[in-house]
């Protein structure tokens, strides 16, 4: 494949992902009695493609892999507590920088320690994933792989979605899951124009 299909299917992954994800976490949310995600797909979506774009920076800079590693932590550090900030509060607009000294006092709601604790935890995860996609040197095999995962979580998420009385958002990320992994496995299997026949 070509330097830029290897790009557009690692967006159509990155989208595919961040769409199944999503819904995992919402039913997570739901089972744990929060009523949905602790963090909405904007936010879900920002927070790999930030890790992706950190790590594809970091090798191009050609770092010892300690250096790297240290910068990739610190950097996930940050961009994981504003993300939190941003979706921590139900009525706040904004970045809440305060959000965890607010947390660990003790005064806040149980839905705030939550959205924070398990946002913190998700966004780490989240952090991790987009360093592995991008160090992915075929992600049209993971494109596959995290197609067929995705309908079984998107699945159970609907049903979920549909036996609760709080929305989760499902329908729309299923149409964000479904176009980028139809459009992915589609760029992946182009042949370049070189090997096409004439």
């Amino acid at each position: 494949m070509s330097s830029l299909q290897d790009r557009l299917v690692l967006v159509a992954l990155l989208l595919e992902e961040t769409s199944w994800l999503f819904a995992a976490f919402g039913v997570l949310g739901v089972t744990l009695g929060a009523g949905g995600s602790p963090i909405g797909w904007v936010a879900i979506l920002a927070v790999s493609t930030a890790s992706l774009l950190v790590v594809r920076f970091l090798q191009f800079l050609l770092l010892p892999s300690v250096v790297a590693s240290v910068m990739q932590m610190l950097a996930g550090i940050v961009v994981v507590y504003v993300v939190v900030g941003t979706q921590i509060g139900a009525t706040f607009q904004g970045v809440d920088m305060g959000w965890l000294p607010a947390m660990l006092s003790g005064e806040e709601t149980p839905n705030y320690v939550f959205r924070g604790a398990v946002g913190g935890f998700v966004g780490a995860l989240l952090w991790w994933r987009g360093g592995h996609l991008a160090a992915m040197e075929f992600p049209e095999e993971s494109l596959s792989g995290s197609f067929k995962l995705g309908i079984l979580v998107l699945a159970f998420a609907t049903v979920t979605d549909i036996a609760q009385s709080t929305d989760l958002h499902i329908f729309p990320v299923m149409f964000v899951f479904f176009a980028a992994s139809i459009a992915g496995m589609s760029i992946a299997h182009l042949a370049p124009a070189s090997q096409q026949a004439t």
